[in-house]
């Protein structure tokens, strides 16, 4: 996607066009107010159509791109801001070239995820365009780490994928396969 010629282009003129309007020098609440009906710079269902049939193929709980100053100018399914700079995963994704956050659970598509960001750099200079974040669920990791893991695991051996903040388990692992539901930290 952040190769694809369409993205590059919607992501420059979207650039252009945020700084002819002197959006990244005005206030986030205002800016938030004034994109509230849309969350876009400017609507293209062309490129909203194209990432959410990404997103549903991959399946991908979430995607969307932003300019190089944090707008969104396309997405998969809306989402609840309009910009994005003020937030960690896209001054990493900026200044590091990506990002790879910790599981969380995500209100606006209502599942545990790991979110993924990219910076999105002009093939030809190198310059930097925007950011591209995806929300992979946690239960797509899950499958791949249990249908990976259970052949191995003999007897009463587990594995289990706990969240450090509240000592719960998202899943335990056994020969038998995966199972998501709440059970007791064992070791």
């Amino acid at each position: 996607i952040a190769n694809n010629p369409l993205m590059a282009n919607a992501l420059r003129e979207s650039a252009q066009e945020a700084e002819a309007k002197k959006l990244p020098q005005q206030d986030i609440k205002k800016t938030e107010a004034d994109f509230k009906a849309t969350k876009l710079l400017k609507p293209n269902a062309v490129l909203n159509d194209y990432l959410a049939n990404t997103a549903k193929e991959v399946n991908l709980a979430e995607m969307f791109l932003t300019e190089r100053n944090g707008f969104n100018v396309a997405f998969s399914d809306t989402t609840t801001d309009f910009v994005q700079s003020d937030e960690k995963w896209w001054q990493n994704a900026k200044k590091k070239g990506d990002f790879i956050g910790t599981p969380e659970f995500d209100d606006s598509v209502k599942v545990v995820v790991v979110p993924i960001a990219k910076a999105v750099k002009d093939p030809s200079s190198g310059q930097f365009l925007g950011v591209i974040k995806s929300e992979v669920p946690a239960t797509n990791l899950d499958k791949n780490i249990a249908n990976y893991l259970s052949s191995s695991l003999l007897g009463s051996r587990l594995v289990q994928t706990i969240d450090v903040d509240s000592g719960t388990t998202f899943n335990t692992i056994s020969a038998k396969g995966i199972s998501q539901t709440q059970q007791q930290v064992v070791g």
